[in-house]
């Protein structure tokens, strides 16, 4: 570090080691970096860090997930020493370039290994007969001898060609240029410098190698096998790249390769071992084996403290790392310098926290994950001990002699001294962790560097520091810890880290456990398996004299503590101990050049075994040579054979038989031969080259961000393998979690990979990534692609559809509501490809939207898509848009539309119907269909209203309500829960459909796109989603208000939407719901309370005066338009109630100015902020909960308690800023325009006098008007002006008061200037009634019943309800049913008949459960009865069988591929057959009694054929799998079951289930992931099975008959259903479940069942008959 820091300039606190010898890491500025490169030479002075000082950047270089900061970067910094000794000219040696050629021909592969095995046998000649071929040596003359090298030319030259970085003198100044590129496996040179005694290599900086994630993260790789085999293989091609510039791997351990999380390898490689030394080097002094050191410090001729530090060396442990510090043992409590020891049987932690709280953290129970969330977090799993020695722990033992900023950044962020311990004895008594080398060692660690932190002090037994230290050393040296060392040893390094004996010490460790899949610099590592030896003590009775015996005549007596058996017994260990830990050693043979390349073979063979074997290799030292190496490996191969992976079997054998020729005919293996498949030992998956080339490509996309990301989708789709997906999802989720390149990889990166990994896996890896995409707290521009409904289909299609439903579709309410609009509409159109030449996705070529499907055929239907039925879905959906003008890109309907001049203005000017944009025109114009690469200049929640009702037409009345307009009524109240949202808006931005003041609140503009969509929904499917759904919900909202004191900000948000609500959802009832909902729904339980919230002294709004007066408004646009619909006359009956309510409450309100407690800066100054928690949360769905909870807690009677006199003020003074004069003239103008003059004159006499004296001062005060810019909005500026309309001619201003005139009654004629250009009331009134719209699929009758049971169910209400109910008939088969399978998005269907058809069905609302559909379509090219039929979600393709399995495609109406058993022998006869989950696999059972896999993606047949009983079983009749696809399970008619592994085709169990013939199987995965089998026979029996052992766990009771037909729905229920068309149904899959049986009615169901299936989110059931009908029965 000293040599570094003199000849670099780099300061010694920027520079930390390695475990690698002559490599340290560095912290530099950017700058300086680009200023050697751009300069060729060092900066005049290092630029020390700006913030930071140089003890927190030493605390940072061990930090690896730490960040100095953007401008700054680690790098290594590798130093080569010079020598002087001549080595051999590195272009003597000629790498094997045979094979160098890609893609070689089978001819060139032959022409290669004829050469070459001729080429070796003669050289092998050579050796063996040298004397013989002297003369024609002599003859043809001899080779030329090697060239000679410097030591610094060849190691210059080689720097060159492996760096291709200019080579920088720091003497001279000079420069060497390469002239090569650089290798794509060297870590990347930052520059090389040359002085006098070494070279410095610069290069980048990968925090983790390989070796620390074999020690310390090894599920990374075992967790899959083929991500090891996929290291080897960067490996090999880094080895090639190595040999092909002149290197020698030996010496390049896993040390010097680097990985990051998506596995990318790269190596720094040992140039100096790579030259060849022409003459004998002195050899430099070997560190002492493991066996050494054991064998020294069980004799005694090591010491205790040398011992545990070289056991910390072989595990990892670094000095001053404060992650993975060494440790040693607390060996007494420090109350005397030789006595109170500890125990060194139990660990640090458990004395410290007891055993009590460790068996809490170990048992299971503890941490079970809650019902539906099966992800357990590390620190979840159970374990006893969390860490030997934490970083927090070191800085506390490390606090007197650490900087104040390093210990606030790792300990705590705020300075106390007081919170350190003052003494050893203290610390040692806090501390659950181990002790560090420091306190055996470093006396200065006692003495602080701090002010005002004291020196840690020392017992009293110590005289000092240093005399403490010397005290504590002699103790950890004395005997009684010798004697016992080993069993901390055994606990800390050893057997007892692992298995059973970890249990009974209580010595689990989290991070062995925890199966952490994350690259970490930090852990426990086990050394030995076996128990360590103990330490052997001076004893009287050992040593080199026998003992003196006394005279035979006297009796022999031995002393008591002479123990010979326990001698024995601890000889025994040792020689277990070293058996099996320590191998012998063997010298290998090293010659020049063809020497080092058989080291270099050799060498290759230990990485690999290392690579699998790891625990093997743990025991030697980095810098072990590879005779060390070699004898592990040869050890292995003798005597632990079975631990060798199968794939590297053959390349191991053949490298240990060492022969010229192998047995195969090849010659002797490398890396080039290895990396070719037609002669390569080792099976690489043949798509490896092409996942490499894929991980460049993506390595590029991260540090670039402008490659082709379509390029690298094909790329990607083009996998084959899952092993070959899951090893670029790591650079997938890397660039998704990059802001810059998220979007683009959403787009054309997301899908192939999903589509390979089907909706589980999908959701596992990607869901919370696509939820953090789509609901970003800082929207931008871009994202408004990713709420298409494109991009949704995919989603639906790749995730499955309960998981969209449950997340994603939430995001799009949230989107509808404003939540995402970014600040600024940009242009998006460069983040897509145009369309003529790539898609978003490969996998969605055939995905066709908006006008391109009027184009389509009315058969071909979208991939993503269900059947035909979505054609005319979105035929409809164009139709509806086809008048409309696509210009508008608005949520509503542009304002073109439908304008309604309803400008009923009296004297004040009031637009009191300001209808501009009418919600009629939502219910006869859809919005427009954008297509994807059309939506500049669009906004997140425009699109998203697009995609709401594409989902809504889609998902059917069930699912709309249950998941769709369930969170719009929730949205609609948190549009005016917002800070701002009830401040007045300009009406000129955005006129309001669902207003009729003129007054428009800033929450308007978000609420109107939510009502707009629930009242296109509710004209999609009828007014019942009004009356059931809609109403209720606000009146549930409503009465919450009744028994507030304090109405909280989202109550208030929840009576303003309600109010919205009402307003929008009057036009979409018919005259007599409207009636029948009037008295009782919309007066008693909505209205009447409102206008209660608004009038009432009792209650208080969280906002104050502004959100009653917001309410206020929205209450009086409600009750004009309900006195609108019904008319003058019937207005007075309903209307009158309420209105006196509200003129009433101006004579309280007029006491406000003479009532002494009531004063509003003095009221207001106790009322709590209801505002700052709302502050903090955004208005989404997902936050309102958070935010109703806070507001509960701020709001309870422990927390605000108010006097009642302190509530009635608040009133009152929210009253006053209510109920003003301007207010009082709206209300009186309005009541005079709907009720009639008269019916208002006898109000105001009961009670309405203060109101009449507020309007009338109103009108008169014209300055007002001219003065308040907000009245303005509303009101004209001419009073008399106004006062001439037709209306307003029954209004005078006479004096100081309004004058109403009847209808026959004259106004003055100075008083009217008529306009005729007035709308009339009959105009208004037509407008808001309502207007029938396509009822298509309306909901009534039986749809009605079902539709109105499951929207009044709870959300957690999962249970089957089955009342046989008809919803639909499907008719088209003229036989019976065989088999039905209901897609993924529960919106069509596939069936299977014995009339040797299959049919696609849809499933649409539609009738009142009486109409019978078609089929969509009918695949007719079957010669037999069907036998099943099956969906293959990975490929979009359906198979059925009739003896012989076709595939098709079902949206195009094509066949793919026919394998017909009558026409070859090759395809015998498929008696069933079973898709993989999320696999393009397809599993059929053959009439010869085995399984044969056949890979849709391929054009080849059946790839693997499987025998699935060892006996003869009989015929299979059924199959199922496991919801992974990791196993498949047959019944077979002689009652056999049979599980077998589908990823290495064993047979896992084969079992006697049943007596009778086994007639359903199906598949069952619990809540915690354990995977069963159930399964029906003739014996009347249903069984559950576990599918990991074949086990029986319990039979079901209540079956009668023979199960048939096997259905599990969504929550967890099983339906049975037998031939005596009997529907079973348990209500869990336990042995205790309730069983309840129903008889099929024949007005429902005719015939007899031979199909079933369930419809899970719906919660329907499909039962097919003999006669060929399908019904749909809920």
């Amino acid at each position: 570090m000293e040599l570094i820091s003199e000849k670099l300039c780099i300061p010694p606190l920027y520079i930390r080691k390695t475990q690698l010898k002559d490599v340290y890491i560095a912290a530099l500025p950017q700058k300086w970096c680009l200023y050697i490169k751009k300069n060729l030479k060092l900066p005049d002075e290092f630029e020390n860090h700006a913030s930071y000082s140089p003890n927190e950047v030493q605390a940072f270089l061990w930090d690896s997930e730490s960040l100095i900061s953007p401008d700054w970067i680690l790098v290594y910094i590798n130093v080569i020493p010079k020598c002087n000794h001549p080595v051999l000219s590195t272009s003597s040696i000629h790498p094997d370039m045979g094979l160098d050629v890609k893609d070689l021909t089978y001819s060139q592969y032959l022409h290669y290994v004829s050469q070459t095995n001729f080429k070796n046998l003669w050289k092998e000649s050579q050796k063996k007969f040298p004397e013989a071929y002297r003369p024609f040596a002599l003859n043809r003359g001899r080779r030329s001898n090697p060239k000679n090298a410097s030591w610094q030319e060849s190691l210059s030259s080689l720097l060159a060609r492996v760096f291709s970085c200019p080579i920088v003198s720091l003497e001279s100044g000079s420069v060497l240029h390469p002239t090569s590129q650089p290798p794509s496996c060297v870590l990347q040179a930052v520059g090389v410098f040359e002085c006098s005694s070494n070279f410095f290599v610069i290069t980048e900086h990968i925090p983790h190698s390989v070796h620390q994630c074999l020690s310390l993260s090894p599920s990374l790789l075992s967790s899959n096998s083929v991500k090891p085999m996929f290291l080897l293989f960067q490996m090999l091609h880094a080895v090639k790249e190595m040999q092909d510039r002149s290197l020698f791997v030996e010496g390049v351990s896993w040390q010097h390769f680097f990985i990051n999380e998506s596995l990318s390898l790269k190596v720094l490689p040992a140039l100096a071992s790579s030259l060849i030394p022409l003459e004998p080097v002195q050899p430099t002094k070997q560190e002492a084996s493991l066996q050494e050191l054991t064998t020294s410090w069980v004799r005694g001729c090591l010491s205790n403290y040398d011992y545990l530090m070289a056991l910390n060396d072989l595990a990892g442990r670094q000095i001053n790392n404060p992650f993975n510090h060494p440790v040693l043992p607390w060996i007494s409590d420090l109350s005397s310098p030789f006595g109170n020891w500890r125990d060194l049987a139990k660990s640090k932690f458990r004395l410290n926290k007891g055993d009590r709280q460790l068996d809490l953290t170990f048992d299971p129970t503890t941490f079970e994950a809650p019902e539906g969330k099966e992800d357990v977090l590390p620190s979840q799993v159970p374990h006893h001990v969390t860490d030997v020695l934490s970083e927090i722990t070191y800085y506390v033992y490390q606090a007197r002699r650490t900087v104040r900023s390093v210990l606030c950044r790792y300990v705590r962020p705020t300075w106390n001294p007081l919170e350190y311990p003052t003494s050893i004895e203290r610390m040692q008594q806090w501390t659950p962790d181990e002790c560090i080398p420091q306190f055996f060692s470093d006396p200065s660690i006692f003495k602080s560097i701090h002010d005002d932190l004291p020196d840690l002090s020392y017992p009293p037994w110590a005289s000092s520091p240093e005399d403490f230290i010397t005290k504590h050393r002699n103790a950890l040296e004395s005997p009684y810890v010798s004697e016992r060392l080993h069993q901390w040893i055994d606990l800390t390094f050893g057997f007892r880290l692992s298995g059973s004996a970890a249990i009974k010490a209580k010595n689990v460790h989290r991070s062995l456990v925890d199966g952490h899949v994350d690259l970490s610099s930090r852990g426990v590592v086990q050394l030995f398996s076996q128990p360590h030896p103990r330490k052997l003590l001076p004893s009287p009775y050992v040593g080199r004299s026998p003992p003196r015996l006394p005279p035979a005549e006297e009796q022999l007596s031995l002393p008591l503590d002479y123990n010979p058996v326990g001698l024995l017994r601890q000889l025994e260990t040792v020689s277990h101990f070293y058996g099996s830990t320590a191998p012998d050693s063997q010298e290998l043979a090293i010659t020049t050049v063809a020497g080092r390349r058989q080291r270099d073979l050799q060498w290759l063979v230990t990485l690999a075994m290392e690579l699998f074997i790891p625990q093997r290799f743990r025991l030697i030292r980095l810098s072990a040579k590879l005779e060390e190496r070699w004898q592990i490996c040869q050890d292995i191969v003798r005597f632990d054979r079975h631990l060798m992976p199968r794939s590297l079997r053959s390349f191991i054998q053949i490298v240990f038989q060492n022969e010229t020729v192998t047995a195969q005919g090849l010659p002797p293996p490398s890396a080039h031969q290895l990396l070719q498949p037609m002669v390569s030992l080792i099976p690489f998956p043949s798509e490896f080259p092409a996942v490499l080339t894929a991980t460049h490509q993506l390595k590029q996309l991260l540090d670039q961000g402008n490659v082709d990301f379509p390029g690298v989708g094909k790329t990607i789709s083009s996998f084959t393998c899952p092993s070959s997906i899951a090893l670029v999802i790591p650079f997938v989720k890397a660039l998704l979690l990059k802001s810059s390149t998220a979007f683009r990889a959403a787009l054309y990166l997301l899908d192939p990979v999903a589509a390979s990994l089907g909706p589980t896996e999908t959701a596992k890896e990607f869901l919370n990534i696509i939820l953090k995409i789509m609901g970003p707290e800082q929207p931008s521009a871009p994202l408004v692609l990713l709420y298409h409904k494109r991009f949704l289909l995919m989603l639906q299609v790749r995730l499955g559809i309960r998981c969209f439903l449950q997340n994603i579709s939430l995001l799009i309410v949230e989107g509808v509501g404003g939540c995402y609009n970014a600040d600024s509409v940009t242009s998006v159109q460069q983040l897509l490809v145009a369309p003529s030449t790539s898609s978003l996705s490969p996998n969605l070529d055939r995905l066709k939207l908006g006008k391109e499907q009027e184009q389509e055929s009315e058969t071909e239907i979208e991939s993503g898509d269900v059947f035909t039925f979505e054609v005319g879905e979105e035929a409809a959906l164009m139709e509806q848009s086809s008048g409309e003008e696509t210009g508008a890109v608005s949520g509503t309907p542009s304002r073109n539309s439908v304008k309604v001049k309803l400008n009923l203005c009296f004297n004040s000017g009031l637009n009191l119907l300001t209808l501009v944009r009418f919600q009629y025109s939502l219910a006869t114009a859809a919005y427009p269909v954008r297509d994807i690469h059309e939506l500049d200049g669009c906004t997140v929640s425009q699109v998203s209203v697009d995609s709401l009702l594409w989902q809504a037409h889609r998902l059917g009345p069930v699912l709309t309500a249950r998941y769709l307009t369930r969170n719009l009524l929730r949205m609609l109240a948190l549009c005016y829960a917002d800070e701002t949202s009830l401040n007045l808006a300009d009406p000129s931005q955005e006129s309001s459909p669902f207003q009729i003041s003129g007054a428009l609140l800033q929450g308007d503009f978000n609420a109107n796109r939510i009502l707009g969509c629930l009242a296109s929904i509710a004209n999609l499917y009828g007014e019942q989603f009004v009356m059931l759904q809609y109403f209720p919900h606000a009146a549930e909202v409503v009465s919450r208000c009744i028994s507030s004191g304090t109405i909280s900000i989202m109550l208030e948000g929840g009576l303003v939407g309600s109010c919205s609500l009402i307003l929008a959802c009057i036009p979409c009832l018919q005259d007599s719901n409207f009636m029948q909902c009037l008295r009782e729904v919309l007066l008693r339980q909505l209205l009447d309370p409102i206008v209660s919230a608004v009038t009432s002294t009792e209650q208080t709004f969280a906002r104050g005066g502004a959100a009653r007066s917001a309410l206020a408004i929205k209450l009086l646009d409600c009750l004009c338009a309900l006195s609108i619909r019904l008319g003058t006359d019937a207005a007075g009956q309903f209307i009158s109630d309420p209105a006196l309510k509200l003129l009433k409450s101006f004579d309280r309100v007029s006491k406000v100015a003479s009532h002494p407690s009531v004063s509003r800066a003095n009221s207001l100054k106790g009322r709590p902020d209801y505002m700052c928690h709302q502050r903090r949360l955004s208005n989404t769905l997902r936050q309102a909960q958070a935010a109703a909870e806070i507001e509960a807690a701020s709001s309870s009677p422990s927390n605000n308690v108010t006097r009642p006199a302190a509530n009635e003020a608040l009133s009152l003074t929210e009253m006053a800023a209510t109920f003003t004069d301007h207010f009082a003239f709206q209300l009186l103008t309005a009541l005079n325009l709907i009720l009639g003059v008269r019916h208002v004159q006898s109000l105001v006499e009961q009670g309405g006098q203060a109101a009449q004296t507020c309007a009338t001062q109103y009108a008169s005060t014209k300055d007002v008007l001219d003065a308040d810019p907000e009245c303005y909005r509303s009101f004209s500026s001419d009073v008399e002006a106004a006062a001439g309309s037709s209306y307003g001619s029954r209004i005078s201003v006479v004096g100081n008061r309004i004058q109403l005139f009847a209808e026959e009654e004259t106004v003055p004629e100075t008083q009217t200037d008529h306009c005729d250009s007035r709308p009339t009331l009959e105009e208004a009134q037509d407008l808001l009634c309502y207007r029938k719209t396509d009822s298509a699929r309306h909901l009534r009758g039986n749809w009605l019943a079902y539709w109105e049971h499951e929207a009044g169910r709870a959300e957690r209400d999962s249970r089957f309800n089955f009342k046989q109910i008809r919803l639909l008939q499907l008719n088209g088969h003229s036989a019976g049913i065989r088999s039905i399978h209901v897609m993924d998005s529960e919106t069509g269907l596939l069936t299977a008949g014995r009339d040797k058809t299959a049919r696609v069905w849809s499933l649409n609302s539609q009738g009142d459960g009486n109409n019978s559909v078609s089929a969509s379509y009918v695949y007719q090219q079957h010669r037999k009865p069907l036998l099943g039929v099956s969906f293959i979600d990975t490929a979009r393709l359906a198979a059925s069988c009739d003896g012989a399995v076709h595939l098709w495609d079902p949206f195009v109406g094509t066949s793919v591929r026919q394998l017909d058993a009558s026409s070859s022998s090759k395809f015998p006869t498929v008696t069933a057959m079973k898709a993989l989950p999320a696999q393009p696999i397809l599993v059929t059972a053959t009439a010869e009694g085995t399984l044969r896999m056949l890979d849709t993606r391929t054009p080849l047949t059946y790839q693997h054929e499987l025998r699935i009983s060892p006996v003869a079983a009989g015929l299979v009749r059924c199959l199922a799998t496991g919801s992974n696809g990791y196993w498949v399970a047959a019944g077979h008619s002689s009652g056999i079951l049979s599980l077998m592994d589908t990823r290495t085709g064993m047979l896992l169990s084969s079992w006697k289930g049943h007596e009778g013939e086994v007639l359903q199987v199906n598949g069952w995965t619990s809540s915690h992931g354990s995977q069963h089998l159930i399964s029906s026979s003739l014996d009347q029996s249903v069984s559950v099975w576990s599918a990991d052992d074949g086990k029986l766990k319990f039979n079901f009771r209540g079956a009668s008959e023979p199960v048939h037909c096997l259905c599990i729905t969504g929550g967890g229920e099983l339906v049975t259903g037998t031939t005596a068309n009997r529907i079973g149904v348990y209500t869990s899959l336990t042995n205790n479940a309730n069983f309840s049986s129903t008889k099929l009615r024949s007005d429902t169901f005719k015939g007899v069942l031979t199909a079933m299936a369930v419809v899970p989110l719906n919660r329907m059931l499909l039962l097919g008959s003999d006669t060929g009908v399908v019904n749909l029965l809920c």
